[in-house]
């Protein structure tokens, strides 16, 4: 099961920038589509406040709302750097 988890739009194109970041950084992750998943949807604003911004990443415990490019590279390499990685 993959420690990374992104929920986010299809359409939304900060989720397809984080979405391309991952992939080219070749990391495994779960894609969360929350379009019309209601459940989908709950889960990712669980995690995030109720604040309805996409994307929402899950790097293991910490949470990225709407990150930027600069943003998810950086907490990638933490990411990757820790034990639990």
């Amino acid at each position: 099961m993959s420690l990374v988890t992104v929920y986010g739009l299809e359409t939304c194109v900060d989720t397809v920038v984080a979405r391309r970041v991952l992939d080219e950084a070749q990391i495994a992750y779960r894609w969360v589509d929350v379009a019309g998943d209601e459940r989908a949807t709950e889960a990712a604003l669980a995690l995030n406040g109720g604040d309805a911004r996409w994307p929402i990443v899950a790097l293991g415990q910490k949470v990225l709302t709407e990150p930027t490019e600069t943003d998810l590279r950086v907490a990638l390499r933490a990411f990757e750097d820790s034990p639990t990685a």
